[in-house]
Formats: structure tokens, C-alpha cells, sequence
């Protein structure tokens, strides 16, 4: 029988070689939520923070993806793939003996900020209504249009040629595979992501997150509740409303209510200004006397406040 009660966030390492919708498969079936979903597709070939989202928190979905993401990411130079990665076919071989380290770290800035990108063929994106990996398995290529993404730092780990670690803190929609092979192809001798590793999402990070075994086990007891990281989570930084006794059900229903000054507080945590971006101007979180979220709030040009977004009991 589902359990629709849970609501929440929960993030879980995924090892190399499963998908994203793996570990949403198996954490359905333990924890017996109809909804759940997860925050940011992470590839087959990688590792590493995958926030899932259950019940309420599918809704926010759209919030995880404009979260930042930080990855360290290991960077093969000389070679070129079909999939910009390691497991792909080998297109060509370059020689690498002219590049220096000094020659990394001099392209690199090149790449932070906001860049312009070609998405790869080997991605979930669609071209008329297909995926593009699904074109490119059969052989097949077709244009893809650059993307501005921002990139907010690189940070060199270690370099030891061919070989180039690095740390990158990005918005959404930005590729590491094709960052890879940027690199690579401003350098002169092309390159291929060498192996990925997501450590952080927003607020969620490999410090805290569980392997599919142990969030499975954490999601049969009858404490699973607990495990959750609730829905405020996701909104470090943003001004809280305290609503009063008697108002939950008046909010949860759409319905606009006074922006008395009194009713301001604070939503506990630190602010990360990379990972955890601010509102927009006037919104701001409607937060029941129990401390859950009720509801997404901006504020009107009357000075009463606007529920936009409302979660349920």
C-alpha cells in the first residue's frame, strides 16, 4: 500500500554503472511512496550525490535543477571519444608532449563564467522529439545549437600528464564531458572525461549521503520519516512567514494573507551563495506553527502575500 505521508529529500551515493532511475526504482519499492523522483540525472558512468525526492518534494524538482553542482572530474588529454568520455569509441589519438602543466593552467579561466557550450550526442536531450543518444547509437549526428551554462569555478586538484584532475562548481545544464573535451581541444590534443564523481548538489553533499543499501535500509524501518531532509532544506537563506494558528488551511488553499511585519523569521542554516542561491526579490517561505513548509509566498503589489507554490498536509 503507498505510503503517502513521506515527504522529503534524501540523498544517496549512486555507484558507477547504475542510472539515475535505478536507485528511484529501488527506493519506491522499500519505501512504498507513490512519487518519487529524483533531482538531476547523473550518468551511467558516473558517481557520486543523486538527491531523491519523495512525495511532496517532486514538486520541487525544478528547484534541485537550478541548484549548483559540484563534480571532480578526471581528464584524459590525447585521445578523442564519440561519447566524450572513456567509454566510448576512440575517434583519434593526439600527441600530448607539447602541452605543460603551465598550459592548463593557462586556459582554464577561459572556462569559468558564463560559456558557451555544444551539448553531445551522447545526452538525454531531444532533436525533434528523440533523444539524442537514441540518433547517435545509430550512427547518426545532427547540429546542436551552443547553450549558455556558467560554470562558477575550476580548481585544479592535481596534474600529472596526460592526466588533469579538476574540481568544478556549475549551474545547470552544463556538461562535463563536453567541458572535458573543450579543454582538451583548446590545448591542442583533444581529451576525454577520464572518470566523475558529483559531490555535491545544493545542500546535499558526499558527506551525508547514504549508499543505495544503507537508504534502502533506512527507508523500510518505521523511522523513515527521519531519514528525510525536509522540504525547507532547499531554500537555505530565504526569509521565512510564520503563519499563525488557524491560517494553515487558509494558505494551503491558495488564498492571500497579510504580510504583518511581526510574522517575519529566519530559516536556520547558513546561506552558500554558489550552491544554495537566494529568492528573487519578494519571495519568500510560508511555514506552518509545527515548522513544515505550507507553501511557496511571494509577496503582491497590494503588501499581502501570494501563496504560488502550495504543499499539502
Amino acid at each position: 500500500m503507498p505510503n503517502a505521508n513521506l515527504s522529503g529529500f534524501l540523498a544517496v551515493w549512486k555507484t558507477r554503472g547504475m542510472t539515475s532511475f535505478d536507485v528511484v526504482k529501488r527506493l519506491r519499492r522499500v519505501s512504498r511512496v507513490k512519487r518519487v523522483g529524483h533531482g538531476g540525472t547523473l550518468d551511467p558512468a558516473a558517481e557520486g550525490v543523486l538527491p531523491i525526492l519523495f512525495g511532496q518534494a517532486t514538486r520541487l524538482s525544478g528547484r534541485i535543477e537550478e541548484l549548483a553542482k559540484g563534480y571532480e572530474a578526471d581528464i584524459l588529454l590525447g585521445t578523442i571519444t564519440d561519447t566524450l568520455d572513456r567509454d566510448g569509441t576512440v575517434l583519434e589519438r593526439r600527441p600530448t608532449a607539447h602541452v605543460t602543466e603551465e598550459d592548463v593552467l593557462r586556459v582554464l579561466p577561459e572556462f569559468i563564467g558564463q560559456i558557451h557550450q555544444v551539448p553531445p550526442m551522447f545526452s538525454a536531450l531531444k532533436h525533434q522529439g528523440e533523444r539524442l543518444y537514441e540518433i547517435a547509437r545509430r550512427g547518426e549526428e545532427v547540429m546542436r545549437e551552443p547553450r549558455p551554462v556558467t560554470v562558477h569555478s575550476i580548481t585544479v586538484q592535481s596534474v600529472s600528464l596526460p592526466r588533469v584532475r579538476l574540481s568544478v562548481s556549475c549551474g545547470r545544464g552544463m556538461y562535463v564531458r563536453s567541458l572535458a573535451a573543450d579543454i582538451g581541444e583548446r590545448l591542442g590534443c583533444g581529451g576525454v572525461l577520464d572518470g566523475l564523481q558529483r559531490v555535491r548538489v545544493g545542500p546535499f553533499s558526499a558527506d551525508t549521503a547514504l549508499s543505495p543499501e544503507d537508504a534502502e535500509e533506512a527507508l523500510s524501518g518505521e523511522q523513515a520519516a527521519e531519514a528525510l531532509t525536509p522540504l525547507s532544506a532547499v531554500f537555505p537563506g530565504w526569509p521565512a512567514v510564520q503563519v499563525r494558528t488557524g491560517f494553515t488551511a487558509r494558505v494551503r488553499s491558495g488564498m492571500d494573507m497579510a504580510a504583518a511585519s511581526g510574522d517575519w523569521g529566519s530559516v536556520p542554516g547558513d546561506v552558500d551563495e554558489v550552491f544554495c542561491p537566494g529568492p528573487t526579490p519578494g519571495n519568500a517561505l510560508a511555514v506552518g506553527p509545527d515548522g513544515s513548509l505550507l507553501a511557496l509566498i511571494r509577496k503582491t503589489v497590494a503588501g499581502r502575500w501570494h501563496p504560488h507554490t502550495v504543499f499539502g498536509a
